[in-house]
């Protein structure tokens, strides 16, 4: 596969994870990957290849196939028992290329402190506060603050629900208190289902941040129409 095709592949791939999560273009490449828990069309490329590899080897010797494979400078290795651990190298060698495209992106800081494999997230179900936290969990949550970031023109940063402090994601997921439930834990990776997210009552508080982000979001949302 040529490089062109490959990248053409990956691009696709992305907006392929962006339709499914329901996020803005501005997401991070290696959240959406993350979360979607898909391999990259390299990786998959290697270890189809692996799989190929290993079919030839144990192929009846009578076929063609497995003639010139005989022949092959492979074939001089003995390549028997090392499919799971070639497949193990690829995954590692795939997630190390993830961590180290994210070193440099402020708004993958939790994902860099809590999560170092690639791997299905299972928080989303298709609503809008699953889209909400992805966004959240991204660094891309589209608030004020982030909104200065590349809009020198924004002067105001307040929360637009209580105009009580800077609306960051972690005031709206954990402080503001004009959005319920309210919230005890104020740790944003906990909130945010970062951490220790396994049984019911996890998945509880998660669903619960998910609320206060759509309450978020119709009042932001509000205040857009009444502005134009």
């Amino acid at each position: 596969m040529s490089a062109a095709t490959r990248e053409w592949l990956e691009r696709r791939q992305r907006e392929v994870g962006r339709i499914v999560l329901g996020c803005h273009g501005m997401a991070a490449n290696e959240a959406v990957q993350k979360d979607i828990g898909w391999s990259r069309f390299q990786a998959w490329e290697a270890a189809s290849k692996q799989t190929f590899h290993c079919r030839l080897m144990y192929m009846a010797r009578e076929r063609w196939s497995r003639r010139v494979f005989d022949y092959a400078p492979l074939a001089a290795e003995n390549q028997r028992g090392r499919t799971k651990e070639i497949r193990q190298r690829i995954k590692e060698a795939e997630e190390e290329k993830w961590r180290q495209a994210q070193v440099n992106k402020s708004s993958l800081l939790l994902y860099r402190q809590h999560k170092d494999t690639i791997a299905p997230v299972p928080l989303y179900d298709n609503g809008l506060g699953s889209v909400l936290l992805f966004e959240a969990r991204a660094g891309a949550l589209r608030t004020l603050v982030r909104k200065q970031a590349y809009d020198g023109e924004l002067v105001s940063v307040v929360c637009r629900a209580c105009s009580g402090a800077d609306e960051t994601i972690a005031h709206i997921v954990t402080e503001c208190p004009q959005l319920s439930p309210s919230s005890s834990n104020t740790d944003l990776a906990a909130a945010l289902g970062f951490v220790d997210i396994g049984d019911v009552e996890d998945y509880a508080a998660v669903r619960r941040r998910k609320t206060r982000l759509e309450q978020w979001r119709k009042i932001t949302l509000r205040g857009l129409r009444e502005g134009s």
